[in-house]
């Protein structure tokens, strides 16, 4: 038998229930009249039918996870730890689109059934990523404890494992009402009161929040990674973060705030990113880092000079820059000889350089075994970017950039790109038995090549067809007695930024497209992308090859 729930919604209203009537004449004390009297014996007939379908519902309930349980084939199969397993490796943190990270899957898994619920609650692991991003307008609205009581069950459910928070608000004000500014710090508060267990916490939160929630931390023992901005901060803080007992951090990231405005121990530091003007002294900060493995750095200013003798820091084996000064200073008074990345960037719109020869030295003082190197905005003649790659011979992968010579590509004196193909294709092999220590072969461990291009005119003028013989054959016996460069990959990236273009004002001519097909029925992975489309799929298919 099934139950009508549409006649039983329409038959059972227990609304009728709460009802206004006229005084009863008769006095309390005596007997009621016999309309009163009736009314109360029904009324205790319907409590006690109330109170059986209440526990015949709950009954109804139980039987039908029952049926759940029986049912389901997961349920009777896969044992609660497995379960718990797999709920885990669905409840890895996924960024939304406004780069918050998505905590959301662990309260739809615990919403399917009581069975997968008690598993989901059960699963400490799922709770130890916890999202905060406060709408203030909101709460100013509905002032209500909802978010501090999920938080504080959120927080319940991870047990005693470490917690990875994200911690934002939208307004630079904070809260406009004063419901509103003590549920915010109630939120804070009940963050603050698990910072013994903080594994990482980034925060983007207005300067009075920073203020209040750095008063109220009492020791972060497991704290190992930190990012905060200031994007949303009036003014910078009136103390640091960690005042007492600094943090043995390992990643620390800081944008648009110095990072004076936290009390860090630069002993244990191995990953620093630090963006907008958040450094006073890049080589002081890297002198005092001496486990310091990856350096991120962007407009820093680099106008102070430094004196001899120039230091060496032996862990950094990454290191990024975004020009936007004179860098130059900087290569010329470090070494690093266990670099293995190196990406230069240089603002298009800052009048910055890095010195070719500084660079050069550097690579050559260095003896670095790099294998990636990134040059994208600078100024390279011919002859000192042939030098700067000779000093990088174990390079496998290589990304240029040279817009800023590359946008006058119809000079002669200005094919930077095209020399470096030709020369690529005259070096691609040589003899096994040669002594080559005088004259090392160019670039022999490159592995893939992309070119990055941020102008259309660049795009639309570029001679494709220098890339052929650059990619050594798969198979050739004419080349059996020689070594190989490795290359087999090219990529071109456009990057039209502040251009908006169609897909089909980038289609390549017939003859470019056949040009590039061969080399992919070659064996080369080569490919041309515009963001995530893939100009010579959607060209081969204008024309009707797929």
């Amino acid at each position: 038998m099934r139950i009508d729930r549409n006649r039983l919604g329409r038959v059972v209203d227990l609304e009728q229930l709460h009802y206004g009537s006229s005084e009863c004449p008769h006095s309390p004390t005596t007997q009621s009249c016999s309309a009163c009297g009736e009314l109360d014996g029904v009324e205790g007939l319907i409590q006690k039918a109330v109170d059986e379908l209440r526990s015949l519902l709950d009954y109804h309930q139980k039987l039908k996870r029952k049926i759940n349980h029986a049912h389901c084939l997961i349920l009777k199969t896969i044992p609660p730890e497995i379960m718990s397993t797999i709920f885990e490796l669905c409840t890895i943190p996924r960024c939304r689109t406004d780069g918050r990270p998505d905590m959301r899957t662990p309260l739809k898994l615990g919403a399917i059934c009581q069975e997968w619920r008690h598993i989901a609650w059960s699963t400490p692991n799922l709770w130890t990523y916890i999202s905060i991003h406060l709408d203030f307008e909101k709460i100013a609205q509905h002032p209500d404890q909802n978010e501090l009581i999920q938080l504080q069950a959120w927080i319940s459910r991870s047990k005693s494992l470490l917690l990875s928070i994200y911690l934002s608000h939208g307004e630079k004000s904070g809260p406009k009402t004063d419901d509103g500014m003590k549920m915010w710090h109630l939120i804070l508060e009940a963050i603050a009161c698990c910072s013994h267990r903080w594994r990482g916490i980034n925060i983007e939160i207005s300067t009075k929040s920073f203020e209040y929630l750095s008063g109220l931390i009492q020791g972060t023992p497991q704290l190992e990674s930190l990012l905060i901005k200031r994007q949303i901060m009036s003014r910078y803080p009136s103390a640091p973060l960690f005042r007492s007992v600094p943090p043995k951090l390992q990643r620390v990231m800081m944008d648009n705030i110095p990072i004076r405005y936290v009390n860090v121990n630069p002993n244990t530091v191995t990953v620093l990113q630090v963006a907008n003007y958040c450094v006073d002294n890049p080589l002081e900060l890297i002198k005092s880092s001496p486990n310091l493995e990856s350096f991120y750095m962007s407009r820093t200013d680099f106008s102070e000079q430094w004196e001899s003798p120039i230091y060496t820091h032996h862990k950094l084996v990454d290191l990024s820059i975004y020009i936007t000064s004179n860098e130059s200073t900087f290569f010329s008074a470090i070494t690093l000889p266990n670099l293995q990345s190196l990406s230069l960037e240089r603002h298009a719109d800052w009048a910055s350089e890095v010195s070719n020869s500084d660079l050069i030295a550097f690579f050559h003082r260095s003896r670095c075994p790099l294998t990636y190197l990134a040059i994208q905005q600078l100024e390279f003649s011919n002859d000192s970017l042939d030098i700067l790659l000779r000093a990088v011979p174990t390079l496998t992968h290589l990304k240029l950039g040279l817009v800023e010579i590359i946008s006058y590509i119809n000079s002669a004196d200005n094919q930077d790109i095209y020399h470096l193909l030709n020369y690529l294709r005259q070096t691609n092999s040589w003899p096994r038995d040669s002594n080559r220590e005088n004259d090392p072969p160019f670039l022999p461990s490159l592995i893939s090549l992309m070119y990055v291009i941020n102008d259309p005119t660049v795009y639309h003028s570029f001679q494709w067809r220098y890339l052929e013989g650059v990619f050594t054959p798969l198979q050739d016996p004419a080349l059996e007695n020689y070594h190989q460069r490795p290359l087999k990959k090219f990529r071109m990236a456009i990057d039209f930024r502040g251009y908006d273009l169609a897909i089909e004002e980038l289609y390549l001519s017939q003859e470019n497209l056949n040009i590039l097909l061969n080399l992919q029925r070659k064996g080369v992975d080569i490919s041309c992308m515009y963001g995530d489309t893939d100009v010579i799929w959607e060209s081969k298919r204008n024309t009707g090859g797929l």
